[in-house]
């Protein structure tokens, strides 16, 4: 008997006779797929978004860092040499200068300053030690009547203290005009500066022990005090106490070679024509408007960018109390050039050097700089500026032209400075 074969069971028909599917081979339907791309769409939009936003936040705090870095060189080389101001025994009159909201036009050495920025100028003995004279054997001499004189320097001071003497050395090498500045031993108040004119640097037995040691060295230096000898020399005789060479002046204590530099704002205009502000520092040989070694460069040294404006402000103590007003109003404290009214030529401002009383003594700079970003950012408006110490700004609250718009796109920060003096009073 053949056993009985196993049934088999047919699909079902489904609809019109085709067969039903297992769910789990069955795919999207367009609603779903429809509604997959929407969410794909949105989470794909959102992204973009965050990563947009992302790297704004970013460019824009990039751009402000570099701001406040420029800020920060900018109020950090000016704050280092004005604390050396007068260094060496230049007294306050000559030794800090403002010239204040420069007109169109106005240059330092050659390069054109913005209008209405300040100059700040500074003079001092900064880079070379000040020298000790010997009071005895010699070591200066001056002919008031033939208007020379000689003065030597040994790289020993008398208290036995190093002094290097490679400024003369670079001086005399380079024949370069520099002024020297004297001051005398009995009195800080007589001094004078002087062209130095000739002079050499030579091994000698500086110790007195009878032989030359290394390192043992001798700067004999000639200069003149005639101011018609040079337009160099009228300038630094110009500098003297009372404007000549004093002969009460007739021993030296200590000598420097003086220096002079100017803080600006150059006007770096690009071939487009665009205004690119920088702060910059100019070297020039003293009192005089010729930049210093005849070299160029001297005169534009770029020391921060996109810095607006400069203004300096001038603590002094017009009563002599020993104290400086800043209760008052601006116009009527002890701070020059923070209001407009200011003018240094005043009387109120009193002598330019301090008295017996003190009357008259600058106490303090204050060093106002502002600075804007590399690049405008497209939507953004930085706040109005009405004053910048005694720079009227007068910006509207809400840009009122496209000019104004291109301006205020900038993100703009101030930043001041109290700088204490201590070389002056």
């Amino acid at each position: 008997m053949n056993p009985r074969l196993p049934l088999t069971t047919a699909p079902k028909p489904s609809g019109f006779g085709s067969p039903q599917l297992d769910p789990s081979e069955a795919g999207f339907s367009l609603a779903e797929l429809a509604v997959s791309t929407a969410i794909a769409a949105i989470v794909l939009l959102a992204s973009l978004l965050i990563f947009d936003v992302n790297s704004r936040v970013s460019r824009v705090q990039t751009q402000v860092t570099d701001l406040q870095q420029s800020q920060r060189i900018a109020q950090q080389e000016m704050l280092r040499m004005a604390r050396m101001a007068g260094r060496g025994g230049l007294p306050q009159g000559f030794s800090i200068s403002v010239n204040d909201s420069v007109p169109a036009g106005f240059q330092v050495a050659g390069n054109d300053v913005v209008p209405g920025t300040d100059v700040l100028t500074i003079r001092g003995v900064f880079s070379a030690p000040i020298f000790h004279v010997a009071s005895v054997g010699g070591a200066f001499s001056h002919n008031q009547g033939l208007q020379t004189g000689s003065l030597a320097v040994d790289s020993i001071s008398p208290a036995g203290i190093p002094q290097s003497l490679d400024a003369f050395k670079d001086a005399l090498a380079a024949n370069r005009p520099e002024g020297l500045l004297i001051v005398s031993p009995a009195d800080p108040t007589i001094y004078a500066v002087v062209q130095i004119t000739g002079g050499a640097v030579v091994g000698a037995d500086v110790n007195g022990d009878g032989s030359v040691d290394a390192g043992e060295e001798r700067a004999t230096l000639t200069f003149t005090s005639n101011p018609g000898s040079s337009a160099h020399n009228a300038a630094y005789i110009g500098m003297s106490a009372g404007g000549a060479f004093s002969p009460r002046l007739n021993t030296a204590a200590f000598v420097g070679v003086l220096e002079e530099y100017r803080f600006y704002i150059r006007d770096a205009r690009t071939a487009e024509g665009g205004n690119e502000p920088k702060l910059s520092r100019a070297q020039v040989f003293p009192n005089t408007n010729l930049v210093y070694d005849g070299n160029a460069a001297n005169g534009a040294v770029d020391i921060a960018d996109h810095v607006l404006d400069l203004q300096v402000a001038l603590a002094i103590d017009v009563n002599g109390d020993r104290a400086i007003d800043d209760v008052s109003a601006p116009e009527a404290d002890e701070w020059l050039f923070n209001h407009s009214d200011d003018v240094d030529t005043d009387s109120f401002w009193g002598a330019a050097d301090v008295d017996a009383n003190w009357t008259g003594r600058l106490f303090q700079l204050r060093l106002t700089t502002l600075v804007r970003t590399d690049r405008p950012d497209p939507g953004y408006q930085s706040d109005p500026i009405d004053f910048l110490e005694n720079h009227e700004y007068a910006e509207p609250d809400a840009a009122a032209n496209g000019d104004q718009v291109l301006d205020r796109s900038f993100r703009r920060r101030m930043m001041a400075t109290l700088v204490d003096l201590r070389n002056i009073g």
